[in-house]
């Protein structure tokens, strides 16, 4: 869509619409939660163009695939894996988390050393060091919600968390997570912030 809102290209590529959509440098990432996959779209000089589709499986439950060094880092929740993928889109590492925990949507540290990663069904925020993307500390955010989206905020991690309606911000020093605070969000099932 140009700046005077008219459509100068579309693409249809899914059966389903993606649940997560993002734009960096003339790429858009899209993760699609009911499909299973994960699309890359070229899009430059007002033409979209596909550039890979990957396939995980119907279920899987793709949830975020976002920029990462030179490639991307997708999320899997219903698999409890994260994919790194290369400047080709090729799977070179799986990360693992523990079994019925459901990562969704992670953010890097200004820094790039550390992943914090957002787990909807275990309902923690997860610290992972991205030298060799182990955990190195994790921490339960509510007892009754369901974790969604993550951002940084200065030296804060901000997680909303469904079905408690809550806004969770939490800090990491020294290698540990701990809760700074817990907010209501002032609505109903915070999606994002």
């Amino acid at each position: 869509i140009d700046p005077a809102g008219n459509v100068v290209s579309s693409l249809i590529f899914e059966e389903v619409s993606s649940c997560f959509i993002g734009y960096d440098d003339g790429l858009i990432r899209c993760a699609n939660y009911h499909e299973g996959t994960y699309s890359f779209i070229s899009c430059k000089n007002d033409e979209l163009k596909i550039v890979r589709k990957v396939v995980i499986g119907k279920g899987a439950a793709c949830h975020q695939l976002i920029p990462y060094k030179s490639g991307s880092i997708g999320a899997c929740l219903k698999r409890d894996e994260m994919y790194i993928f290369d400047e080709n889109f090729e799977i070179i590492r799986t990360v693992r988390f523990p079994e019925g925990s459901g990562p969704r949507h992670a953010a890097f540290s200004d820094d790039g050393r550390y992943m914090f990663v957002a787990a909807e069904l275990s309902d923690e925020l997860f610290a992972l060091d991205t030298d060799d993307f182990r955990i190195i500390d994790e921490i339960k955010l509510s007892e009754s919600g369901v974790p969604a989206a993550i951002r940084l905020q200065d030296d804060l991690i901000c997680v909303s968390v469904r079905e408690a309606d809550l806004v969770c911000r939490a800090k990491f020093s020294d290698g540990r997570l701990s809760i700074e605070d817990i907010h209501s969000c002032g609505g109903r099932h915070p999606r994002d912030m």
